[in-house]
């Protein structure tokens, strides 16, 4: 099919507006818009900037998605937050600026926020949780 000249200049107008929208809708949204439409704010999970998240809660064996009773034995650690969410924990990059922790201490940590469906590692799909936290930073509430 052969076209005119108008027509091809049609066709890449078009396609350059498409482009400049593609663009506008980017930066208006920024790069963590896509982790704050996923993110449920609550009392204890908060956006922030940059596209971290501040999760605040104390540390529990996350739960089954099957109902499978968790013991001592096949406990994966992970966070609790304040509402009762679950977030699994990738620490490999975390500081801390806390001396001493315990499971009982309540703790606020930054990072970002992995979804289950884009961890590399399938296992996260057997567990109840909101997402990987790849922590930055823990403290001490």
């Amino acid at each position: 099919m052969k076209y005119t000249q108008k027509q091809k200049n049609l066709l890449i107008v078009g396609g350059a507006v498409v482009v400049l929208i593609l663009i506008i809708l980017f930066v208006k949204g920024g790069p963590d818009a896509a982790v704050n439409s996923y993110l449920k704010e609550s009392q204890g999970t908060v956006a922030l900037e940059g596209g971290k998240i501040k999760v605040t809660g104390k540390f529990d064996c996350l739960p089954y998605k099957n109902g499978k009773d968790v013991t001592e034995a096949n406990c994966v650690l992970g966070l609790k937050n304040n509402d009762g969410l679950y977030y699994a924990l990738n620490t490999s990059k975390a500081t801390s600026n806390a001396e001493t922790m315990t499971p009982d201490d309540y703790v606020v940590m930054t990072g970002s926020l992995v979804r289950v469906e884009a961890a590399a590692n399938v296992m996260w799909k057997e567990y109840k949780i909101e997402g990987i936290l790849a922590v930055d930073l823990i403290s001490a509430e």
